[in-house]
């Protein structure tokens, strides 16, 4: 631990700053890249494409330092937005939080995480989605509603999850495994056992996936999913409370969100819209509270489980568990 006097708060701040902006420039930054109408293949190579660019782009920059900040509020100025804050609190019940609208189709660029100026990152930005534009009309990609996300992201990629979900696993070995819209296809159980490995038990989830029952009024489409969880007594009881939610590319968590306390007969269900979901992000109570731990990978997610029903029983938990 170190700890430093500063004569003010201000001087603190710039401390902060000038900390933060040598490490940004000291570690590498890291593309991720979802465009739905190109294969893996070209999907790669125009990551790699842009990953050149924006290497350019951080070389020839303006140095950050140039950047203006705002001033920080003084101390009196804290105190009055705390009091009128408790006031609000107080006085009324909390308002519901806006929901934006889902973007439809288009090209998505966010690099708002990079050491760069405005100006040079509107720059690198309209750059960046020129290539992508070019390069999704030379392949003739048909994207149709989805949109193509390009999300850039600086070390420590750890608390910054956006650019890729917290551990995925691979599971593009175990299909193809039928139709899911003709109801004589048999249900798929799988054993499920993440790739996190911190503790000698590791966490184990059953996967059991159906397909369209005969008395619902249609089968799912192949860009939706009704994903649901629970936690399972029926090989470690006590477990603490978990949570299964919607990822995307730059947005993270997005969507409402499946919490289970403990264990119950009881799935909490979700609709995933592949318009605005790229895979399942899985959460549960550790020591330092509500904590993403896995997901599935988000470049096979929808090919496997698109137009399926599936349920997700926590069978074991392993990682970051203390015996509550």
């Amino acid at each position: 631990m170190t700890a430093a006097v500063a004569k003010s708060r201000a001087e603190i701040y710039d401390m902060v700053r000038q900390t933060r902006q040598d490490a940004l420039q000291q570690h590498p930054t890291r593309i991720t890249v979802r465009a739905p109408g190109l294969n893996e293949d070209a999907r790669t190579n125009l990551q790699a494409e842009i990953q050149a660019v924006v290497d350019r782009a951080l070389q020839r920059a303006t140095p950050v330092q140039a950047r203006s900040y705002r001033e920080p509020p003084t101390e009196e100025q804290d105190r009055r937005a705390i009091s009128k804050q408790l006031k609000q609190l107080r006085s009324a019940p909390p308002k519901e939080p806006r929901q934006r609208p889902a973007r439809q189709g288009g090209i998505r660029v966010s690099m708002s995480s990079l050491p760069l100026s405005t100006e040079d990152r509107r720059a690198l930005q309209s750059e960046v989605r020129q290539l992508v534009r070019d390069r999704l009309n030379s392949a003739a990609a048909t994207r149709g509603q989805q949109q193509t996300v390009v999300c850039g992201c600086t070390w420590p990629y750890w608390f910054q999850p956006c650019c890729s979900p917290q551990t995925p696993s691979d599971l593009s070995g175990l299909g193809p495994f039928g139709d899911p819209s003709d109801p004589s296809t048999p249900p798929v159980f799988i054993n499920w056992t993440p790739d996190v490995h911190i503790f000698d038990v590791d966490d184990v989830l059953m996967i059991s996936m159906f397909p369209w029952d005969r008395h619902d009024p249609a089968p799912l489409p192949p860009n939706q999913i009704v994903a649901g969880i629970r936690i399972s007594s029926a090989v470690e009881p006590g477990m603490w409370p978990k949570e299964m939610q919607g990822w995307q590319y730059c947005m993270c968590g997005v969507g409402p969100i499946a919490h289970q306390e403990t264990s119950t007969p009881f799935f909490r269900f979700l609709l995933l819209e592949q318009d605005t979901v790229d895979t399942l992000l899985f959460r549960k109570k550790t020591v330092y509270g509500m904590s993403d731990v896995f997901s599935l990978d988000p470049a096979t997610f929808w090919n496997l489980f698109g137009g399926w029903t599936m349920t997700f029983d926590w069978l074991q938990d392993g990682s970051f568990r203390l015996n509550p």
